[in-house]
């Protein structure tokens, strides 16, 4: 039984390198869900297998070392940080779209716990090779990582796409998630590099090493490019000054120090030349300044605020939104994403979740890794070191680098498993002469008979209730829209419902957007529509009764009471959205919205200028702002100078809400404008030609109408047959469309 124990442990610790590679087509968030719950069922297996494994083999017990009690101490003040936060079920279950959270949490520790037990720096025989297990885990965590290039390097090549316009994200979904899964593997190949015996594998590492420096540069990730420079300098900084023994790799070291230097110093001097600025990813990354960082500081000022609240224990994990929304500044309005779910840094962003106790916690790991790394190798120099020089340059530069990129960002499921990764790394080296715990030889009958079928049981249990359900939910979704009748489409979500997984308001969301697609669709029959719209109105009901604070919640209730001409109750959740966050312009204009459909047109005005003059720089309240003027019968000098932001006026004719009010008001030279801009960017589409030759024919501009027409024919050939009999309408004196 030991054997197949080892073997289910060293497979799950190996599997988890692939899980970058895995993209789940078939689940809700397909770069997001498939990988995390992978990562989850693998390590809560291997877990078990390792129970199992340690109850056999005392090697593979665990011994201690600083980094334990400060992982342990992260996990409970996480647990009462969420138990006691805003709003718990989030705190540890997070997500579709992040699956963050406690449960993530946990299961990064297990995988830490277990790969600081069971590998070791000690050579032995594996495949007929002298190695460590450490080395060839580090060489299969290369080969996952060269597989995972493939697809980079595909994207770049423009034979697959990326999401994410011209930077790459490979199988990650996420240029940021891609850039420092980079950064990670390019440590891993120097350390393999660093590890290898043959010559040729420490070339073909080192070069891997360069090719996944460009693939991060592709990525475009300013702060992951900074990390990189960071933790090379800081690397290569303490090698060059330490590493007096071997002088050929000093060398190589002040070579990377000077290059650093050099290719900083030139792109800071020489970052307004024509060179980098037509250079989309030079350009990017030297736009690394204070400016660049205005609102990202300003969001971490949002941060601060909400932890000046609750400084303890902060709000519980993934509750960053409810500080959002609460502490809003408007002055990020038009900037920035409506709904921040994260502070973009490590130290707001654990403050916010744990409060100072959290955050102190989390620091503990970082301390316990630099006292090992840096600081035990200067206090006991007479004794042998842990790690050598080099490693040591190693370890630091892929602790800063990291480090920096997590100043500006937040971590993921592949940061997690690297950074699990490395602390194991450091920890089963320092603990490695240490005896594991306990000692005792447990009797084989007792393992095998008893404790084998108990662990067996409780992670079966432990395996489907934290992924079953929710996977079998995020398959439903997929399931919904795949489906193009509408009563399989309304089962699948039932069915998703019924799951009781951790993400319903993820399911939530994305059944009452489907609820108004298919109740507005006249073809459908009206028992299915009000079916689709009934059964949304009460899991809009549920989750407001579920999240009674979430500002998100209460607009996302707005918008369909809105949309279903159930106007009071618009109101009166558009309220309370303001009530939880109470300077979000982007609230207020939806008030105004709901007042204009009722037909109060004076409350709608008086909305729209609130939002505006909370920042009255925000293009989208400059735009919102302008139409209520419009809709009010207002003159174009009342309302025209508000638009000064950057492209607002392009914007501006392009908004439906602008549209709407120039209807409403009947103001024909704004509708003329308007439809020309269109016309412009749509040449092939009738209806805009009709609708702006309308809008002249109503100015008495008859000569510009049949003008206008007469382009009309040429640019849509199918309008030509009824453009002659707008014409003749128009030359008569009738209506345009009469009798057409």
């Amino acid at each position: 039984m030991k054997d197949i124990w080892q073997l289910v442990v060293f497979g799950g610790i190996g599997a988890v390198l692939f899980l970058p590679l895995v993209v789940s087509e078939s689940m809700f968030f397909p770069f997001i869900t498939g990988k995390n719950f992978g990562f989850r069922i693998i390590v809560e297996i291997t877990l078990a297998a390792w129970i199992l494994l340690a109850l056999y083999d005392p090697r593979y017990r665990p011994r201690f070392s600083w980094l334990l009690p400060g992982l342990g101490a992260l996990l409970v003040v996480m647990f009462l940080a969420n138990f006691f936060g805003e709003y718990a079920p989030k705190s540890f279950w997070s997500n579709y779209e992040r699956m963050d959270g406690y449960v993530t949490l946990v299961h990064f520790a297990a995988y830490f716990f277990v790969l600081g037990s069971v590998l070791s720096h000690r050579t032995v025989t594996l495949f007929g090779t002298q190695m460590s297990t450490w080395y060839a885990f580090m060489v299969t965590a290369l080969v996952a990582a060269v597989a995972t290039s493939f697809t980079a390097f595909q994207q770049l090549a423009g034979i697959t796409e990326t999401t994410m316009g011209w930077r790459i994200n490979g199988s990650l979904g996420n240029a940021a998630y891609m850039a420092v899964y980079m950064l990670f593997n390019v440590f891993v190949a120097l350390w393999v590099a660093l590890h290898s015996k043959q010559r040729w594998l420490q070339v073909v590492a080192a070069a891997l090493a360069a090719v996944f420096v460009f693939l991060l540069v592709q990525t475009a990730t300013r702060g992951t490019i900074l990390g990189l420079a960071g933790g090379t300098f800081l690397g290569a900084l303490y090698i060059a000054v330490f590493n007096t023994q071997f002088p050929k790799v000093r060398k190589v070291a002040v070579g990377l120090v000077l290059t650093v230097v050099v290719l900083v110093g030139a792109l800071t001097v020489f970052r307004e030349s024509s060179v980098v600025q037509d250079n989309l990813i030079l350009q990017r990354a030297t736009a690394i300044n204070l400016t660049e960082l205005n609102l990202r500081m300003e969001i971490w000022e949002m941060g601060l605020e909400g932890v000046a609240e609750r400084p303890i224990l902060g709000w519980g994990q993934g509750n960053f939104n409810y500080i959002f929304n609460e502490y809003y500044n408007p002055s990020i309005g038009g900037r920035s994403e409506e709904w921040y779910d994260r502070a973009h840094n490590i130290f707001v962003d654990w403050l916010a979740t744990g409060g100072v106790l959290g955050l102190v916690a989390y620091l503990s790991i970082w301390v316990a890794a630099a006292y090992y790394v840096l600081i035990v190798p200067h206090r006991k120099r007479d004794e042998t070191p842990i790690f050598s020089v080099t490693e040591r340059g190693l370890l630091l530069g892929i602790f800063a680098g990291y480090f920096i990129h997590n100043l500006v960002v937040f971590d993921n499921i592949v940061s997690y498993i690297f950074f699990a990764i490395i602390l194991a790394l450091v920890h089963s080296k320092v603990t490695e002469a240490k005896t594991g715990w306990p000692a005792a030889k447990i009797e084989t009958g007792v393992i095998t008979n008893v404790v084998t079928p108990i662990v067996l049981v409780i992670i079966a249990l432990t395996v489907y209730m934290v992924n079953v359900p929710s996977m079998q939910a995020a398959a439903d979704i997929i399931d919904a829209y795949r489906s193009s009748d509408p009563n399989e489409r309304y089962e699948a979500f039932e069915r998703a419902f019924a799951r009781d997984g951790f993400a319903l308001q993820e399911v939530t969301e994305q059944f009452v957007q489907q609820a108004l697609t298919i109740g507005s669709n006249q073809q459908i029959p009206e028992e299915i529509r009000q079916k689709f719209l009934g059964r949304a109105d009460e899991r809009i009901q549920t989750l407001i009764a579920e999240r009674p604070t979430d500002a998100r919640v209460y607009v996302f209730a707005t918008s369909f009471y809105r949309n279903t001409n159930q106007l009071d109750r618009a109101r009166e959740y558009a309220a309370l959205a303001q009530q939880y966050s109470p300077e979000k312009p982007s609230i207020i204009r939806e008030q105004g919205i709901v007042e204009y459909q009722a037909g109060d047109l004076a409350a709608m005005r008086e909305f729209m200028q609130q939002a505006y003059d909370l920042n009255p720089d925000n293009r989208d309240a400059q735009i919102a702002n302008a139409a209520a003027y419009i809709a009010t019968g207002a003159p174009e000098e009342d309302w025209r100078g508000m638009l000064t932001a950057p492209a607002v006026e392009d914007l501006f004719l392009r908004d439906q809400f602008v549209l709407v009010a120039a209807n409403r008001a009947q103001n024909y030279p704004l509708l003329e404008e308007i439809f020309a801009d269109r016309v412009e960017r749509q040449p092939d589409n009738a209806q805009n030609w009709v609708s702006l030759t309308f809008a002249q024919y109503e100015q008495g501009n008859a000569s510009s109408a049949i003008a206008t027409l007469e382009e009309a024919a040429v640019a849509v050939p199918d309008l030509a047959p009824v453009t002659g009999c707008f014409i003749d309408n128009i030359e008569a004196g009738r209506p345009v469309q009469a009798g057409c």
